[in-house]
């Protein structure tokens, strides 16, 4: 999830028409500029100014950067503006640069810049996207210079602050803030959480893959969790391999951050030569729950993720009296009751695409939840909620609900929109009577079962009495409702289940599409698309990303794909337009 730079101390006074045509400085000064960009004018007072494409390389400096670089205005064109930033400030202000450019928003940093003298003075840059005739933003800006005195050319002062690798801050820094915010939360009768992120099995990537690759993780792995937590949150490197999250809020904040970071770690990190899959242990403790000061709470947290490093908790725990997996679900239970009661649980939809024609063959409903800092959630931030079997009933009628209002509106208004999945919680399976349930659910909301795909699991076939279970999906299935299995592949779901449980359909795991180039995994998934064939079962590629994993499961027989390469999960209204405008797409 895309967020706004932080700590972005805005001085730009734009004008609508011409956003160069005013700047202020931070005496309040108005510097005036002339309209004929890209050419700039030299003679800005303590501004310099520049502008550069989105890659960093340098469209137009002003005379001033000539004269302090000592490089004629025709070196400096087409050169990269870090070149003559000190190499200890380079990761920081490509970071910068990277969250501006995601959110369109201005950047503000500070950098060492090298002087026609060799020597390095700091420089307040900053910068902000105009619109160009292409796809990418021309970033204009402007370069302060901050220090009157030459600083030594080593990393010293705010360059400190910063992992040269990552771009995230520092232990010193990173525990320095932590403080700070304890402080804080201590004058303000606030709480937070620190989450602490340990890779499991680091080293063998380094002895297996090479030092490179393991900082390329590293350097993926911080970008990661910039990308998924709050904009107020703060991210640090404390070790060689572990990271710290300081998230300011209630404990439930915590909980739902430490399960969004579990979630990142799904994907494979990419390299230049194929790609590795990467754990992580997470611990959390929370002020003032667990700790009184700042340097309490780290040892908490670490002592949690030492627990769950030893395998005596889950993969991510709370430091505490209990440090096992109840305060998580009681976390859960109560963000996500709390969300269900507000009605802010909705269904997003995400198409289900034929590979042989590119028509929409149906959606799958997938539950959202608004949380008032991070916005829109998946279910997978409070998983630990679907244990609880009051809430999980709960939660699977609310949602049955709304996708019955949706389906009915695309009825009434003559939208074909194929079969709806639906999911429910496993949990509800070892109750008994559940077909009945559903049945009398589909009857009361006005539905055919022909318009609906019910999900389920391999949890679903396992632990509970076999012939309750295949009794229930045949009943399902026998009234016209399609019945998929979801995951396939990923654990314990066998040919013996497919023998006793009516399936109409195979959803085969993201992460065997992500990785088709993997040997091992193309032979399970083409073993799969076989099998499927021969039993006249369905097949469905989940998390579809890119038109060559589209075009290598059509030629492999797929029958249908979802992922981001057709769409992400959207709201009902934003379903309405996507399939008014949209025109089929074969892979």
């Amino acid at each position: 999830m895309d967020r706004p730079v932080d700590d972005v101390s805005l001085v730009f006074d734009v004008d609508d028409t011409d956003p160069l045509a005013k700047l202020t400085s931070p005496s309040g000064a108005e510097v005036a500029a002339p309209p004929d960009r890209p050419r700039m004018a030299g003679g800005f007072g303590p501004l310099m100014t520049w502008a550069a494409d989105s890659d960093g390389r340098l469209l137009d400096i002003d005379d001033r950067i000539a004269r302090f670089t000592g490089r004629s205005r025709e070196e400096c064109l087409d050169k990269n503006l870090l070149d003559a930033v000190h190499v200890d400030d380079r990761q920081g202000l490509r970071q910068a640069w990277r969250r501006a450019k995601r959110s369109g928003t201005p950047f503000d940093y500070e950098v060492r810049v090298e002087a026609a003298d060799g020597r390095f003075y700091w420089h307040r840059t900053r910068a902000f996207p105009e619109p160009g005739a292409g796809d990418e933003p021309t970033w204009c800006g402007v370069m302060e210079d901050i220090h009157a005195q030459p600083i030594p050319d080593k990393p010293i002062g705010r360059a400190l602050q910063y992992d040269h690798l990552t771009g995230v801050l520092g232990r010193a820094a990173f525990l320095a803030k932590l403080h700070a915010v304890v402080q804080h939360c201590i004058n303000t009768d606030g709480t937070l959480s620190l989450v602490l992120v340990d890779l499991d099995q680091f080293a063998a990537i380094n002895d297996r893959l090479g030092h490179k690759a393991g900082d390329e993780v590293l350097r993926q792995v911080a970008r990661r969790l910039e990308d998924i937590v709050g904009t107020n949150t703060t991210v640090g490197r404390v070790g060689g391999d572990k990271f710290g999250v300081i998230v300011p809020g209630e404990i439930g904040d915590g909980a739902s951050c430490a399960a969004r970071i579990e979630g990142a770690f799904d994907r494979d990190f990419a390299l230049k030569r194929g790609s590795v899959s990467v754990g992580a242990s997470i611990g959390m403790a929370g002020y003032p729950r667990d700790a009184e000061n700042g340097e309490a709470l780290f040892k908490c947290a670490g002592l949690a993720l030492n627990s769950v490093r030893a395998g005596l908790g889950p993969g991510h725990g709370f430091n505490g009296p209990a440090r096992n997996r109840q305060q998580i679900r009681m976390a859960a239970v109560s963000v996500i009751r709390n969300a269900l009661d507000q009605g802010l649980v909705h269904p997003y939809y995400q198409p289900k695409v034929s590979l042989a024609t590119g028509e929409i063959m149906g959606f799958e409903a997938l539950l959202r939840w608004e949380h008032a800092r991070y916005g829109i959630q998946p279910a997978q931030s409070v998983v630990d909620a679907f244990d609880d079997p009051e809430l999980a009933t709960a939660l699977d009628d609310h949602m049955f609900k709304r996708i019955a209002q949706d389906i009915k509106s695309w009825r009434r208004d003559g939208i074909r929109f194929g079969r709806v999945a639906f999911n429910i919680s496993p949990v509800r399976f070892r109750h008994g009577k559940l077909a009945q349930k559903i049945t009398r659910q589909i009857l009361r909301e006005g539905l055919s079962p022909h318009d609906l795909e019910l999900e389920i699991t391999e949890d679903v076939l396992i632990g509970r009495d076999v012939t309750d279970t295949a009794a229930d999906l045949q009943s399902l299935s026998d009234s016209g409702l399609n019945i998929a299995l979801d995951d396939f592949g990923t654990g314990f779901a066998s040919l013996v289940h497919l023998k006793h449980f009516r399936i109409d359909a195979l959803k085969i795991d993201r992460s065997f599409v992500q990785n088709l180039g993997d040997p091992r995994n193309s032979a399970i998934v083409d073993a799969i698309l076989h099998m499927g064939r021969k039993l006249s079962i369905a097949t469905v590629a989940e998390g579809v990303e890119s038109e060559a994993q589209a075009k290598q499961l059509r030629r492999r027989g797929c029958d249908l794909a979802q992922g981001y390469l057709f769409a992400q999960a959207m709201p009902k209204d934003e379903v309405d337009r996507y399939l008014a405008g949209r025109k089929p797409v074969k892979a």
